[in-house]
């Protein structure tokens, strides 16, 4: 998880360092449109097991998967890769606990010894 200290030391970590205003600016974009949901041991499955990965939309709305594995991470325009990552990331969240649920797990997490 990324916190905006996280996203704001890797960005202001730079020969030479940015100006305040476009750190913060970055931090902004890179802080946009996040959720967090966690996934719980007991209600993964394995295709929720499979290895990270990361699904994006550029400003012409083409999508690229990202997959990483073991030996070998992929990068991927191919609509039916697309669509199979994409799949998985619903299945995922439809399993994973809602992003109140999700911030009430750590929160609990966080306070125990």
């Amino acid at each position: 998880m990324q916190t905006r200290a996280y996203a704001r030391a890797l960005i202001d970590n730079r020969i030479p360092p940015p100006d305040e205003e476009t750190v913060e600016e970055r931090v902004a974009a890179r802080m946009r449109n996040v959720v967090l949901q966690v996934l719980p041991f007991g209600r993964a499955f394995g295709n929720g097991l499979e290895g990270p990965m990361v699904l994006v939309e550029g400003l012409d709305h083409e999508r690229f998967a990202f997959m990483e594995g073991a030996f070998a991470s992929d990068l991927s325009v191919e609509p039916g890769v697309v669509s199979r990552v994409t799949e998985r990331l619903s299945m995922i969240r439809t399993r994973a606990l809602d992003p109140d649920e999700s911030a009430r797990f750590i929160e609990r997490m966080v306070g125990q010894p």
